[in-house]
């Protein structure tokens, strides 16, 4: 369900940031879809096997989707979902125990 809101919460943001610019409204609905992503990031981390292989998954839809992004976005930003990804590479460096603590920091 969580997913579900997620995907239309961030399809009325894409929309009206295409076809309705100066409505903000679709920008506030839109904005929810980033902490709901970012929840089910952590929770499909933490449900994972193979943490590495989970943030190739993600860097690879990172890269499909940038194409899109360029031509109806911005051409010169990288899409959320590099962020997304990244951040899973954040938990695998703060959950292991090979890093000293300091460097984690």
């Amino acid at each position: 369900m969580i997913e579900l809101v997620a995907v239309v919460s961030m399809i009325i943001d894409h929309v009206g940031f295409v076809f309705f610019p100066e409505m903000i409204i679709f920008q506030i609905i839109g904005r929810l879809s980033f902490p709901l992503y970012a929840y089910l990031i952590a929770l499909g981390y933490s449900r994972t096997k193979n943490s590495i292989i989970y943030f190739f998954r993600v860097l690879v839809l990172a890269i499909v989707s940038q194409w899109f992004f360029n031509y109806l976005i911005s051409p010169i930003k990288l899409n959320v979902c590099f962020t997304l990804s990244f951040s899973i590479i954040s938990l695998i460096v703060f959950e292991s125990n090979r890093i000293n603590k300091v460097l984690k920091l």
